[in-house]
């Protein structure tokens, strides 16, 4: 990710350290969950075209981010 360049310095090392600190977050995430979570939070997509994308079951897929977010908290 590229820092903003509206941002000034100390702006800028926030956003640095927060895009860090989430990436950290995810990679503590099984494989199947991280996967779910990028999907729908970074590439917003629904959960039918997760569903499809993954070849899972709906019910798989909201499992999936529900339980990823527990483990998030």
């Amino acid at each position: 990710d590229l820092p903003d360049p509206g941002l000034g310095p100390e702006a800028t090392a926030l956003q640095r350290e927060r895009a860090d600190a989430v990436r950290r977050a995810l990679l503590t995430l099984p494989h199947d969950f991280r996967v779910a979570v990028v999907l729908r939070d970074v590439n917003q997509l629904s959960y039918e075209e997760m569903a499809e994308a993954l070849s899972v079951p709906l019910g798989t897929v909201k499992s999936r981010i529900s339980r990823a977010r527990v483990l998030l908290a």
